[in-house]
């Protein structure tokens, strides 16, 4: 029988190095796109195509990942992920064509998937093992990665480093990080070794896929701002392409900031209606940036998005083990997530097709009706 992952500094540090392992990682994709978009002169249809097989890998890998943590465990399974997303993100780079980079794209949306319900199911692990809320502060290393690789990303750009130099830095640094914290995953694939559950197929219960809808919209949101977000400031707003990874930057730096206060007020007040008043939040954001075009108010813009969709996902994730059911963990998480991340992987792809049918800014007003819808649906959840 195995032995539950125990309470250890190492093994909790080790799960924050893996949110932002996955966080750097996606910072890279999106700092790659204007510079693969003009490379290939890709224009919005052809982008959104591609980024409908980033989609396609990732959720194709969620699907079976369940199945690989219980098989081989978190360690392994996340050391594998990480590997797929590093290999990926250096041949995107070099990619010469579109059908190539299409192959890379759904490779590395696969990799992604995998480390993405891998360290979530870990996270519910430690907030098992220390008996406390601490999902917000594992999120917000996810958000954390983004915003210093985008900021650090940036800045060389700035200094006149090329693209494919800034990006085989950073993954080497990925490396170093991946060998620092593996042994703090957990070695096994299921608090539930112990429990006999029922093989059969079991309707995940309502309250899970409406926690599943409220991170797709969460997830939506933050797709929007990595994949989209540079090039609003570039083709809208006359930003130098140089600087346009500082708007998803700000935005990720104000998501960290909002996770770090989040497993305070998870434990202060109602879940669903922190998640409601953060939705609203979001809107306000996006509306500020698509209604101004002052720089400050811009950047004032995708902080207030960012506080408003910081503890949207991790509070819809920490609730899981309450609203489950019969299901056991390992899938529950798994459906949440998979459910959630379509926002983050799909919905940028669907943001480049109304974009290309009418603008972009019609786009991003898409995303604040699905925060609104989430807003509401939240009120379902109780506080857990």
């Amino acid at each position: 029988m195995e032995s539950n992952i125990s309470a250890g500094l190492y093994n909790r540090i080790s799960t924050y190095i893996g949110f932002f392992i996955v966080g750097s990682s996606v910072a890279l994709w999106a700092l790659s796109i204007p510079f693969i978009k003009l490379r290939l002169n890709i224009n919005d249809l052809k982008l959104g195509s591609i980024l409908m097989f980033l989609s396609i890998g990732a959720l194709a890998a969620m699907m079976i990942t369940d199945k690989l943590v219980s098989s081989f465990g978190c360690r392994k399974t996340f050391i594998f992920s990480v590997i797929i997303m590093i290999i990926s993100l250096y041949f995107i780079k070099i990619m010469p064509d579109t059908f190539s980079l299409t192959i890379a794209v759904f490779i590395l949306g696969a990799g992604v998937g995998i480390a993405d319900v891998t360290a979530n199911i870990q996270a519910v692990y430690m907030e098992h093992a220390f008996g406390k809320k601490l999902m917000s502060g594992f999120h917000s290393m996810y958000s954390g990665g983004s915003f210093i690789y985008g900021i650090a990303a940036s800045f060389l750009l700035t200094k006149n480093f090329h693209i494919d130099n800034v990006i085989n830095i950073m993954l080497i640094i990925l490396f170093i990080f991946l060998i620092i914290s593996f042994r703090g995953f957990a070695p096994y694939g299921s608090m539930e070794n112990t429990i006999k559950h029922d093989k059969k197929l079991t309707m995940p219960p309502l309250l899970l896929i409406i926690a599943g809808f409220i991170c797709f919209a969460a997830y939506m949101t933050e797709g929007s701002m990595l994949d989209w977000a540079a090039i609003l400031l570039i083709d809208y707003k006359e930003f130098p392409k140089e600087i346009s990874g500082y708007g998803f930057s700000i935005f990720f730096a104000s998501v960290t900031a909002g996770r770090l206060a989040g497993d305070y007020l998870a434990n202060k007040f109602d879940s669903g209606k922190i998640i409601a008043v953060s939705a609203v939040t979001a809107v306000t954001g996006i509306l500020c940036i698509l209604l101004f075009n002052n720089k400050i108010l811009l950047y004032i813009g995708f902080a207030v998005i960012g506080l408003g969709a910081s503890n949207i996902i991790p509070m819809a994730v920490s609730v899981i083990p309450h609203v489950k059911g019969k299901i056991s963990l390992n899938a529950a998480i798994a459906v949440v997530t998979t459910i959630g991340y379509t926002g983050s992987l799909l919905g940028p792809a669907v943001i480049g097709y109304i974009s290309h049918l009418t603008n972009l800014v019609t786009a991003f007003i898409f995303v604040c009706i699905l925060l609104i819808f989430a807003g509401a649906f939240s009120l379902k959840l109780k506080k857990k």
